[in-house]
């Protein structure tokens, strides 16, 4: 596998209930929506989609498993 290939991410808004413990392991990759208060990625603040599906770097992969771990209602995954 790549090293170089990005990583997909799967947020699934409608379970997130806004802790952002998401947020504070990995600001490059998690942010709050401004509109609903729920976990949405940094160019998308103004977010209500129920889910969401985006590629990042593989770089953030340690702090995405913290972020996926923490998270109380289980809102992200990912895929290798």
């Amino acid at each position: 596998m790549s090293a170089s290939k990005p990583l997909e991410i799967n947020l699934y808004r409608y379970k997130c209930i806004g802790c952002s413990y998401c947020v504070s392991i990995a600001p490059e990759v998690f942010a709050i929506s401004h509109i609903d208060g729920k976990v949405t990625i940094p160019t998308e603040l103004f977010c209500d989609d129920e889910t969401q599906t985006f590629q990042t770097e593989r770089i953030y992969l340690d702090s995405i498993k913290q972020a996926k771990n923490i998270c109380p209602v289980q809102a992200i995954k990912f895929k290798l």
